[in-house]
């Protein structure tokens, strides 16, 4: 099983048969309170990858939970 192109980078980190609903959302929860949790800034550069990452991940969440 293949992740969608948009978040396969997620296979470097995660077998794809791991990648759920509950994880990507986790994800998403974590991509919010990294600067809290790091203690560090986010470059922009990384912040506009970031964002557009966890927007994917909300999206796909949701398409296989309906």
């Amino acid at each position: 099983m293949a992740l969608p192109d948009d978040i396969r980078k997620l296979q470097e980190f995660v077998l794809p048969e791991f990648v759920t609903p509950l994880l990507m959302l986790s994800l998403v929860d974590y991509f919010d309170r990294w600067e809290d949790v790091e203690e560090e800034i986010i470059p922009e550069g990384d912040r506009s990858e970031i964002e557009h990452y966890a927007t994917r991940l909300i999206g796909h969440a949701a398409q296989m939970l309906f």
